[in-house]
This record gives structure tokens, C-alpha cells and sequence, in this order.
């Protein structure tokens, strides 16, 4: 599938593809293609979150739409470490944190809707 944007200057064309992501960013009219697993961006629907090789970073959306809050995340470490995982509606904010810190080398604090995570 082609999708044309507008750019500030010029159309642009991309080419979509099967397993691929598009998302405009509104403050820069700007647009990028991401490699995503197809299964995984459509369990939302079944109330699961699911994700594949995917760095935490790329998580953190997923997280604040299902948990209403906005998590910051204050570690270049977490920001790029990748995870592979599946969590369904009964799982807290709080279990899916725990799985992340498995190894125990971040810590998180809650200040009202916002959640700060850290390295320890």
C-alpha cells in the first residue's frame, strides 16, 4: 500500500508493508515506519499486551493508554533494553514493572499520574 503525507515542503511516498507501523507526529508533520509483529499490535483488543523484541521505550505508550498514567523514564539503559513478553487484563501497572526489573536494577516511584522510573 502506498500512503501519501504531506510534508512542509514536498508530498512523500511510502511504501507499507505487511508487519510495519506508520505514525505521524503532529508537532513535527513528520512520519515514521516502524517493523512490528502484526499479532502483537492487535492484542489490545483481547485486552493483552503483548510484545516481541521490542525496546521499553517502544512499550511505554502501550503502558500509559492501558494504565491511564505518563511514565517517564529517566534510564538510557531501560530506554534501550529489549523485551519479549505477554501480560492480559488482570495484570496491574505494578506486575508488568516487577517482570521488567527482574534483575532489580531499576526503581520506580508514583507521583500522582505520573510514574518516574530510574536506575538504582
Amino acid at each position: 500500500m502506498n500512503v501519501f503525507l504531506p510534508d512542509r515542503e514536498a508530498e512523500q511516498e511510502l511504501e507499507m508493508m505487511p508487519d510495519t507501523w506508520l505514525s505521524y507526529h503532529k508537532a513535527t508533520a513528520g512520519v515514521s515506519v516502524e517493523r512490528v509483529t502484526g499479532t502483537d499490535c492487535c492484542a489490545w483488543k483481547e485486552g493483552i499486551i503483548r510484545f516481541t523484541d521490542q525496546t521499553f521505550i517502544r512499550l511505554v505508550p502501550q503502558l500509559e493508554r492501558k494504565f491511564n498514567v505518563r511514565i517517564q523514564v529517566e534510564s538510557a539503559r531501560l530506554s534501550e533494553e529489549i523485551f519479549f513478553g505477554s501480560f492480559t487484563a488482570d495484570h496491574t501497572l505494578y506486575d508488568i514493572l516487577e517482570e521488567v526489573n527482574v534483575e532489580k536494577k531499576y526503581t520506580w516511584t508514583r507521583q500522582g499520574g505520573s510514574v518516574i522510573i530510574r536506575d538504582k
